[in-house]
């Protein structure tokens, strides 16, 4: 996940250039960029994805788990 960090960083490091056709000085965005292998995008956005959704679920779980020491034995 942090080689696609980076290379993310490499092509758009002001996270402006995916969203807007020409850059906030009138250049145009992603202009050295080749190609896009929308699938192999895709495939790695899903992957973070993923990744994310399973850390929110540890998160809640250790929220819920705190939450449930807490009432039942206080500050102890």
């Amino acid at each position: 996940m942090e080689r696609l960090i980076h290379q993310l960083n490499s092509i758009d490091p002001t996270s402006e250039h995916a969203r807007y056709p020409v850059t906030a000085k009138g250049l145009p965005t992603l202009s050295n960029l080749e190609y896009l292998d929308v699938r192999q995008f895709h495939e790695a956005l899903e992957g973070v994805l993923n990744f994310f959704d399973g850390l929110t679920d540890v998160l809640g779980e250790a929220y819920r788990f705190e939450a449930e020491m807490a009432a039942e034995y206080g500050d102890w």
